[in-house]
């Protein structure tokens, strides 16, 4: 019965559900941005925080009434979910008494208690198909229109916030225009939003038992725009993100002979157009403006070596971002640039696991010590970006054992999948391979994932899709 559809049709509920669901997870994406209220203490007041708890007051009632027992019918790996969820709470409970800066920790606990509900309820509902079905058509509203939004935003500047409004760095042909970010804090939040969206998309297409041409031709057009959005906000590792997702689907492609050709063909007509638009004025300008120079300085009868020369600037490598030398020679860590400053912060969650003995230093604890200890010098940085490292930082091995065990029952779940040895078992396990490796690199663009709504979907799609697709004679 719990995953019946049927589950609240006795009392009426299931309309209702139903709409608030759907106003959950759209709130989820405007965040602040709209009809919000600011109280003191407790922070701004908008409409996710009001529809969530409605949210989860009538599921809890639907199951009340209906009798049905969501632990009961839960599997181990939902479980152990749920028990995580448990225990960072009552950790932030004790990370009140020993906050370095309440008011923050106050703020990250706060958002944690709405992430873990939201959370809870994306793991009960998507263990129903129709509520599954509409969260997936969410999805693809959601991922179109910001994508769509952010184009917007690119030439004309920020709608909600104009942080990068003189800040432009994004050559779109010769024009010079600026990073899109909608609702979220910054480009790098959009582009792993869509990102963590795109791969929810991917588990439904290629899960389904049919694979139509319209679903196909939606799903690539989704696939370019995610890319050229990866491009536009200038965020390394949600390409490089898309590039593991875009593999694994490149595989799962030869594996099903498919029909319909679309989806390579215009991706990769779309990385092509992309790469032409933003790399035009380092690329394509240079070269036309040295032929230009060149003819002229042939028709003038010049020879020798004041002849034009072809100066195509070239970036700095990855290594080079994260290092350089002193004035010593000795090889140190940048304190000058993203990637330098990331290590540091990385370094410094880590120092803060060793001293608190494994046991954490509290929830917002991490980053308030990087900024009383001026980790990232002047440029005043002190979110850590790796959402797992930070957690781990701050809540020790309460967050750290949870987390490896659901790391290992996610495995053996993928491990018993790719044992049944057909090739829907091969399509799904490789897509949740993916989809495992690619969260640790894709949740680390974000300045902080936590309260990224499409990584909860994601995680809750990626549990729910290893649960559902066992074999029958290999579940616990």
């Amino acid at each position: 019965m719990a995953n019946s559809d049927h589950f609240s049709e006795k009392c009426g509920m299931n309309t209702v559900l139903r709409v608030f669901w759907v106003l959950t997870v759209v709130s989820a994406f405007t965040g602040s941005c709209l009809l919000s209220v600011s109280f003191p203490v407790i922070g701004t007041l908008f409409p996710f925080r009001v529809f969530l708890p409605l949210t989860a007051l009538f599921t809890l009632i639907a199951c009340i009434r209906n009798r049905e027992n969501p632990w009961k019918d839960a599997s181990l790996l939902e479980k152990s979910c749920a028990v995580f969820a448990l225990s960072l709470f009552l950790y932030g409970c004790v990370s009140l008494f020993r906050a370095v800066d309440f008011t923050h920790t106050f703020h990250r606990f706060f958002n944690l208690i709405f992430d873990m509900v939201f959370f809870l309820l994306l793991l009960y509902y998507m263990k129903k198909p129709s509520f599954r079905k509409l969260t997936v058509i969410l999805c693809y509203v959601l991922l179109f229109t910001l994508s769509l939004v952010a184009f917007y935003e690119i030439y004309n500047g920020g709608i909600f916030f104009d942080k990068y409004d003189t800040y432009k760095r994004l050559f779109m042909m010769d024009r010079l225009c600026q990073w899109p970010t909608l609702t979220f804090a910054n480009c790098n939040d959009l582009a792993m939003a869509l990102v963590f969206l795109l791969s929810i998309l991917a588990s439904d297409l290629y899960l389904s038992p049919t694979v139509t041409r319209g679903k196909t031709i939606l799903f690539s057009l989704a696939s370019a725009l995610v890319y050229f959005h990866t491009v536009s906000t200038t965020s390394r590792l949600s390409r490089y993100s898309f590039f593991i997702l875009m593999a694994a689907l490149l595989l799962i492609f030869l594996l099903r002979k498919p029909r319909f050709f679309v989806l390579p063909v215009l991706l990769i007509t779309a990385i092509l157009a992309t790469q032409f638009v933003t790399q035009y004025h380092k690329v394509i300008r240079p070269y036309y403006e040295y032929r230009v120079a060149l003819r002229a300085y042939e028709s003038a009868g010049g020879t020798g070596a004041d002849a034009p020369v072809l100066d195509i600037k070239s970036e700095e490598s990855l290594m080079e971002q994260f290092i350089n030398a002193d004035e010593e020679g000795n090889t140190v860590l940048r304190n000058d640039t993203s990637a330098g400053w990331r290590m540091h912060l990385l370094l410094h969650a880590f120092r803060c696991f060793k001293e608190s003995y494994a046991l954490g230093v509290g929830l917002g604890n991490t980053e308030m010590l990087a900024r009383d200890r001026m980790v990232t010098g002047d440029a005043g940085i002190y979110a850590n970006h790796c959402f797992l490292v930070r957690l781990i930082a701050d809540c020790g091995i309460f967050a750290l054992l949870p987390l490896v065990f659901i790391v290992l029952l996610l495995i053996q779940k993928i491990v018993a999948i790719f044992k049944a040895k057909n090739r829907r078992a091969a399509v799904c396990g490789i897509l949740l391979s993916a989809m495992l490796i690619l969260y640790p690199v894709l949740s680390t663009a974000s300045s902080d994932a936590q309260d990224s709504a499409a990584m909860w979907m994601f995680l809750a799609f990626l549990v729910t899709l290893a649960v559902e697709n066992v074999p029958k004679k290999m579940q616990e």
